[in-house]
């Protein structure tokens, strides 16, 4: 699958999806992002790293963590 597809393939299943990158990072056939997702304008924002093996464009391997920023968070740090 091609990066670009697996992208396209998630706005199709979500069409309010929206993503805001705040770091990206790169290491050979590594990328890492760290981003704000909300899936819809309804949904609580939720903190995203996404961490991608790419291959000739083309996508090989996936992990993600995801969780909802908190109401009061526990410390003073954002998320973001």
């Amino acid at each position: 699958m091609r990066f670009v597809q697996f992208v396209d393939g998630i706005t199709t299943l979500s069409p309010q999806l929206s993503v805001e990158f705040y770091r990206i990072a790169t290491d050979g056939d590594l990328v890492v992002t760290h981003s704000l997702l909300k899936t819809s304008r309804e949904d609580r924002d939720s903190a995203a790293a996404n961490f991608l093996r790419l291959e000739d464009g083309k996508l090989l391997e996936h992990w993600d963590g995801i969780q909802p920023e908190p109401e009061n968070a526990a410390d003073e740090h954002p998320m973001f």
